[in-house]
C-alpha cells in the first residue's frame, strides 16, 4: 500500500459505518491520521511497511468492533467493544502520526541513540540471518546444470505468513552474484494493491531500458505486453515479484509477463495463489520461521550492532521477548526497534506488550481472511492461551453466540 493509498483508505475507514457508531472520537481520529500521513514521502520500504501495517491494525479494530455489532448479545457488551475499539485505533493512529513527525525531522531515516554513543539505522534487507539454506535451495533450482532458453516461462512461488521473510528472502536471492551473472535481464516489482497490467508492464521496460521511453506512454497493455515479451525472449530474465494478493491479479501478471525462458519468482501470502500456480511451478517454497538460535542472533545484530556487551538482566528479558514472536523476523525486528537504546527499566516495560509485535505483523493476514473466517478467528480470543479446544464445545458456543445453526454445528463437529 503507498502512501497515496493508505491515506486512501483511511478517508474510507473513517467513513464506514461501524466507525459512525464507534463514535465521532473515532472518526475525527482516523481523519487527522489521514492527513498527516497525506504529504509523507518515503522510499523506505519498511517505513512503508509500517504504514500498511498500521492502517490494517485500524481497520481490523473496526471490523472486530462489527462483527460483536453483529452479535445478539451486543448490546450487554457495547461499552467495552467500544471502548477497546477506540483504544486500538487511538493506539495505530498515534503511532502513524509519529511516523509523520519522525521523517519531517529526520530526512537520513537514522535513528540517533545518543546515550549509547552509537547510530542505529536499519534499512530492509541490512540485517538477514538464517537464510543460507533456503537460498541454496531456490538457487540450485534457478541455476541447473544445463537449461534450455526457449523453454516456456517457469515460476517458484516463496509463500508464508505476513513477517515471515519472503521479501528478504526474494531480495536476498535476486542480489545474488551467481543470479546476476546468469541472468541478462533481471526485474523486481514490488506490487501495490492496487496495481494494472499497465503498471507492471512499463516497470519491466523501465527496468531493462533504464528509463521509460515516450513511445511506451500511451501504448496499449496489448501493445505494450507484445514489446516486453520480444524484449525478454532476447536474454534470459529474472523477474521478482513481491506481494502478489490474489488469484485474479496473479492471472494478470501471468499473462502480461510470461515469456519463453523466463524465470518468474514471487512472494505471496495467498495459499490459493499458490495453489493456481502449480502446473507451472518447478519449484513451491514455503518460508520457515527462524529457529530460536537464529531468532536469538537477529535481535542481537539489531539491538546490539558490533557485538556490544549485554547486561545479563537485558539478556533474560530479551531473550523471554523474542520467544513470544516465535520465529517471525518481522516481529523480531518490530520489537528490536523498540528496544534498541532503552534502559533495562524500560525494557521491563515494553515486556508485558511484546505480543504487540507480533499481532501487527500479522495483521495484513488477518486482513486477507473471509468475514467468517475473521469470525472464528476473533471469538478464539477467549480462550486461555494454549488450550486444547473440543470441536464439539466449540460448534456448541458458536450455536449458542448465533454464529452458526444447529444443523451446521453437527456436520462441523
Amino acid at each position: 500500500m503507498a502512501k497515496l493509498a493508505a491515506t486512501m483508505k483511511l478517508k474510507q475507514l473513517a467513513l464506514a459505518k461501524e466507525t459512525l457508531l464507534i463514535g465521532s472520537e473515532a472518526y475525527n481520529e482516523i481523519s487527522e491520521t489521514a492527513d498527516s500521513i497525506k504529504n509523507l514521502e518515503t522510499t523506505d520500504s519498511e517505513q512503508v511497511n509500517e504504514i500498511e501495517e498500521l492502517v490494517y491494525r485500524v481497520e481490523k479494530a473496526i471490523q472486530t468492533y462489527g462483527v460483536s455489532a453483529r452479535s445478539k448479545f451486543f448490546f450487554n457488551r457495547h461499552s467495552a467493544a467500544q471502548k477497546k475499539a477506540m483504544s486500538d485505533i487511538t493506539s495505530s493512529c498515534r503511532m502513524m502520526k509519529e511516523i509523520a513527525m519522525q521523517k519531517k525531522s529526520n530526512n537520513n531515516q537514522q535513528l540517533m541513540r545518543q546515550n549509547n554513543n552509537f547510530v542505529y539505522n536499519h534499512e530492509d534487507g541490512a540485517v538477514v540471518v538464517g537464510m543460507e539454506e533456503e537460498t541454496e535451495e531456490i538457487i540450485r533450482v534457478l541455476l541447473p546444470k544445463s537449461q534450455d532458453s526457449k523453454l516456456d516461462f517457469q515460476i517458484i512461488p516463496i509463500w508464508g505468513r505476513s513477517g515471515i521473510g519472503k521479501a528478504t528472502l526474494a531480495n536476498k536471492i535476486y542480489n545474488d552474484t551467481r543470479i546476476v551473472e546468469k541472468f541478462g535481464h533481471r526485474v523486481n516489482i514490488r506490487l501495490c494493491e492496487n496495481i494494472n497490467a499497465h503498471d507492471a508492464l512499463q516497470h519491466v521496460i523501465e527496468s531493462i531500458e533504464g528509463r521509460i521511453d515516450e513511445k511506451y506512454v500511451d501504448m496499449s497493455p496489448t501493445s505494450l505486453a507484445n514489446c516486453v515479451r520480444q524484449r525478454l525472449e532476447m536474454s534470459r530474465t529474472l523477474i521478482v515479484l513481491q506481494g502478489v494478493r490474489s488469484i485474479d491479479g496473479w492471472r494478470m501478471l501471468r499473462s502480461v509477463l510470461g515469456a519463453k525462458g523466463c524465470m518468474i519468482l514471487f512472494t505471496t501470502r495467498s495459499r490459493e495463489v499458490v495453489t493456481e500456480s502449480r502446473t507451472q511451478a518447478v519449484h513451491i517454497h514455503e518460508k520457515r520461521l527462524l529457529t530460536e538460535e537464529n531468532s536469538w542472533k537477529l535481535f542481537k545484530e539489531m539491538v546490539w550492532p558490533g557485538g556490544a556487551e549485554i547486561q545479563s538482566a537485558m539478556d533474560r528479558m530479551g531473550r523471554l521477548m523474542v520467544k513470544v514472536c516465535e520465529g517471525i523476523p518481522g516481529a523480531i525486528i518490530a520489537l528490536a526497534k523498540q528496544l534498541a537504546g532503552k534502559s533495562a527499566s524500560e525494557w521491563e516495560t515494553m515486556q508485558k506488550n511484546a505480543g504487540r509485535d507480533v499481532s501487527q505483523v500479522m495483521a495484513p493476514s488477518y486482513a486477507e481472511l473471509s468475514e467468517e473466517q475473521k469470525l472464528y478467528f476473533l471469538y478464539l480470543g477467549h480462550f486461555r492461551k494454549d488450550p486444547e479446544i473440543e470441536p464439539e464445545k466449540l460448534s456448541h458456543l458458536w450455536e449458542i453466540e448465533g454464529f452458526i445453526s444447529s444443523s451446521e454445528g453437527h456436520e462441523r463437529g
